[in-house]
């Protein structure tokens, strides 16, 4: 924590990279940290070490593994070690990190996510950069793949306590 916080907790989650110019962890808004009124955590994608070569993660894991899940347990760690609850946790991303950051108040009850021109269904970014992501982590290349992880549009968000700032 910060001299002076107003005990809230920031998380930051990073949109693309080029993977062949961004040295891993890759951490977006790292030099803000001094602007934000609380203490900060910043969460690289985890995709782009188990995929060096991806761009885009999106944060949500393998066919095997939720990755969100295993994100928001840590998240909820080192808030609790602040002396925090989740409703002191700001998720904040633009585009596949805002994705996140509205994905993990599913899971984060009460947290507050600020996304950034994020993507609401990763099916409909992109083409190339989905079959690469979905050859990846899912297996597949198929881009009429269903999971309720790649899109809030089926998700609980809404019935959750959370709340979202959107910004398109």
């Amino acid at each position: 924590p910060k001299a002076g916080d107003n005990n809230k907790l920031f998380v930051c989650l990073s949109g693309a990279r080029v993977a062949s110019k961004n040295v891993l962890p890759h951490l977006q808004r790292w030099k803000w940290n001094s602007r934000f009124p609380g203490s900060t955590l910043y969460l690289s994608d985890p995709s782009f070490r188990y995929n060096p070569q991806l761009s885009l993660g999106w944060y949500v894991g393998t066919k095997e593994k939720n990755w969100l899940k295993d994100l928001a347990e840590i998240i909820e760690i080192f808030a609790h070690k602040q002396g925090l609850s989740s409703s002191d946790v700001i998720l904040y991303g633009s585009s596949a990190g805002g994705f996140a950051s509205m994905k993990l108040t599913e899971i984060i009850e009460g947290a507050v996510a600020i996304a950034i021109n994020p993507q609401t269904n990763v099916m409909m970014y992109i083409p190339s950069f989905v079959k690469s992501f979905l050859r990846s982590n899912f297996d597949t290349e198929n881009l009429g793949f269903n999971n309720d992880r790649l899109t809030i549009m089926n998700s609980n968000i809404l019935s959750k306590n959370s709340k979202i700032f959107l910004f398109q």
